[in-house]
């Protein structure tokens, strides 16, 4: 069952002009909706500034929201 997160992001990505492929990758990478709600914001963050986000900018993004937390 798809989540409303899941949800909302798949429609965003979607109109953002990304294909079917790229838009599960970035759910299923997601996981969660704490993840998924938080990418949705960056992302839309990330528009508002330049107008557009890349694939590229949503893997880095990602990468930070699901890096290892490691503690010094």
């Amino acid at each position: 069952m798809v989540t409303q997160a899941e949800k909302d992001l798949i429609r965003l990505l979607k109109s953002l002009g990304f294909n079917m492929e790229d838009t599960i990758a970035v759910g299923t990478l997601a996981k969660t909706d704490e993840v998924i709600a938080e990418l949705i914001r960056w992302i839309v963050e990330v528009y508002r500034e330049k107008g557009e986000v890349t694939k590229e900018e949503i893997a880095k993004m990602l990468l930070v929201l699901k890096g290892d937390k490691k503690n010094p």
